[in-house]
């Protein structure tokens, strides 16, 4: 079945957005409805003129005006439309990019504060040598928020658990690299400079194949079992889900309207970053003093 969208009358109010320039805490004023549509709008023919290829005709235009109003008014009511892949972090395209950057920055603090983000020598004193393995893909962020997302949603009176995930962090580092990827979800991976991923080591035999048919693993998306060890059963029967990033999972099944909602928050986002956006990524360092390690 085709959706369509409702056409509702537009607010002429201004929004408050926080935008923060270097050294500053600057609050900005984002448009109204009808002007942001038509700046996102005329955004989009300069790209499609750029890449060489046919701009919206006059039709076209007022009917994508009235889509991105309506949209636009969706989302300043309830942010909770914006389609998000929680399974892969915490980041969605409804943020400016100084917001992903706020959200990443209390991300870390909060895994400084559980003792999932630890410095070399804390690791070397908490956990005995063998307890820990650096993981295969040793920078990949997405693992510890797959992790993550399984733990919480999880029944817990069920076999399947999820191994823990560290950053441990070199003694002498004073800052670390993490990368923002501009995918059809945005997601933060890749760090760099003094930090890499260790998990908890599991001695279990390789069952993954077992859980294919899950229903509690595709109800939350999970689809990794082409390698048998990516699930090891330990000697107490608990099935540790050991390999958890943003591959492991399926994206979300969008019908016409998230799709349309997800396309114009992606577009809207690269318009508002304005000079600061980057094709495919956005590095951003984080001190390590600003998130108390």
């Amino acid at each position: 079945m085709q959706h369509t969208l409702q056409i509702p009358s537009f607010s002429n109010e201004t929004t408050q957005i926080e935008h923060f320039q270097e050294g500053s805490t600057k609050t900005n004023l984002l448009p109204t409805i009808e002007e942001l549509a038509k700046k996102i709008l005329d955004f989009q023919q300069e790209l499609l003129k750029k890449n060489n290829r046919p701009i919206f005709s006059e039709k076209q235009v007022t009917e994508k005006t009235k889509l991105y109003c309506q949209i636009e008014e969706e989302i300043r009511k309830d942010e909770q439309k914006i389609p998000t892949w929680d399974q892969i972090g915490p980041l969605h395209y409804g943020m400016t990019l100084e917001k992903m950057k706020q959200v990443v920055i209390e991300k870390f603090k909060s895994m400084v504060d559980s003792g999932t983000i630890i410095r070399k020598t804390t690791k070397e004193k908490k956990f005995d040598q063998t307890a820990l393995f650096l993981t295969r893909d040793r920078t990949n962020l997405t693992r510890i928020w797959g992790a993550e997302f399984l733990k919480k949603n999880l029944p817990k009176e069920g076999s399947l658990n999820v191994v823990d995930h560290y950053i441990i962090v070199d003694d002498d580092a004073r800052e670390l690299e993490v990368t923002i990827f501009h995918d059809d979800y945005p997601y933060v991976s890749k760090i760099k400079n003094g930090g890499q991923i260790f998990s908890t080591k599991i001695e279990g035999e390789k069952n993954a194949s077992a859980f294919a048919s899950s229903d509690v693993l595709k109800n939350l998306f999970y689809s990794d079992f082409s390698d048998e060890g990516n699930i090891l059963c330990d000697s107490s029967h608990t099935n540790w889900i050991v390999d958890t990033e943003r591959k492991s999972f399926d994206a979300p099944e969008l019908d016409d309207i998230a799709f349309q909602i997800r396309e114009y928050v992606k577009l809207r986002f690269r318009f508002l970053a304005h000079d600061e956006y980057l094709p495919n990524f956005q590095p951003i360092t984080i001190s390590l003093s600003e998130i108390g390690i």
